[in-house]
């Protein structure tokens, strides 16, 4: 005998259940994002947050905001390597890249780097996975880091 599994739904607050949609957020999802409860607390998850935001805006596909977080990731990660080693991997990137769209890959990057640069210098983090989810009151942001040592090496 086989059973059918249950389309999954969730208790609200309120008591009543509701399905859960992975592909539309609402428009303030940003304002919900799950926080330590510390206010004056900075985890990589706020931090990468933050780096990404303005690729963010006027999004509200699930996909699409996992498709630019992974950018983004891409491109913290870049930022934390010594130049001659950036920019090699930077060619090499962008040429898995459709041809008409490789300028725009590397305006991208090159945006997302600067913006690491400038702004997050003083994180110096190897990002291992960014997961974003869909939750009750909008979207969880998840990353996995590691410290870089001394050297500025990234682990393997």
């Amino acid at each position: 005998m086989v059973r059918k599994r249950k389309q999954s739904s969730q208790a609200t607050p309120e008591g009543s259940t509701h399905k859960r949609d992975t592909h539309r957020l609402p428009a303030d999802w940003r304002q919900h994002l799950d926080k330590p409860g510390d206010p004056n607390y900075l985890g990589v998850s706020e931090v990468f947050r933050r780096f990404v935001d303005p690729w963010l805006t006027g999004v509200t596909q699930l996909t699409d905001i996992q498709a630019r977080c992974s950018l983004a990731m891409l491109a913290w990660n870049l930022a934390v390597l010594p130049t001659p080693t950036r920019k090699e991997l930077v060619s090499t990137t962008v040429e898995v890249v459709p041809v008409e769209e490789q300028d725009d890959a590397r305006q991208c990057l090159a945006e997302f780097i600067t913006r690491k640069e400038q702004l997050f210098s003083e994180y110096r983090w190897y990002i291992g996975d960014v997961h974003v989810e869909s939750c009750r009151r909008g979207i969880r942001l998840v990353v996995a880091a590691r410290e870089l040592d001394e050297s500025g090496s990234t682990p393997i």
